[in-house]
């Protein structure tokens, strides 16, 4: 039984696992950008030519979002943003086709790529900072608005996984 807030479960095993289909579909979607991938990408040339130019100006223009929205220091977030337009995009299109639920209508899904960008948007910011520095930062600009430094900071990933999440909705 399907409901806008939650997910439908498709099997549940003996062992009280339950598989969704938010679960089956982002399967689906990975296995296809996986495939998609070795087949767009086991002939490349150093000279490119026809769908490798599409995919080069595709990568180039991830690259170029990063640097001028994060600055040069940060381009190794670009894989990462790359992926995730990909599946983000992959996600969005699947629920046009009407057969089967976008996995970002699930909350569950948002709230999980909200986090994971969350995690790995602190420990860079540790690994690059210090961790002295980086738990200094929550102190600025006065020391006694520590505190409502670190809810919005905590807030973060809950706004970013509702804002997906009511995309789709």
């Amino acid at each position: 039984m399907e409901n806008s807030f939650g997910p439908v479960i498709f099997y549940e095993t003996s062992f009280g696992l339950k598989i969704t289909e938010t679960l089956v579909v982002s399967w689906i979607i990975i296995g296809v950008l996986i495939l998609s991938s070795y087949l767009l990408t086991r002939n490349l040339k150093k000279v490119p030519t026809g769908v490798q130019n599409i995919l080069e100006m595709l990568v180039g223009g991830v690259y170029s979002l990063v640097k001028s929205t994060m600055g040069a220091e940060h381009i190794y977030f670009a894989p990462y943003i790359g992926t995730l337009m990909l599946y983000l995009a992959a996600s969005n299109l699947c629920g046009l086709t009407g057969f089967m639920r976008p996995p970002t209508a699930d909350l569950n899904t948002t709230f999980g790529l909200a986090l994971i960008t969350f995690f790995m948007c602190h420990i860079k910011g540790i690994q690059s900072k210090g961790i002295k520095s980086y738990l200094k930062g929550f102190t600025e600009p006065f020391f006694l608005l520590t505190p409502i430094n670190l809810i919005g900071e905590i807030a973060n990933p809950i706004s970013l996984s509702f804002r997906l999440f009511g995309n789709l909705v």
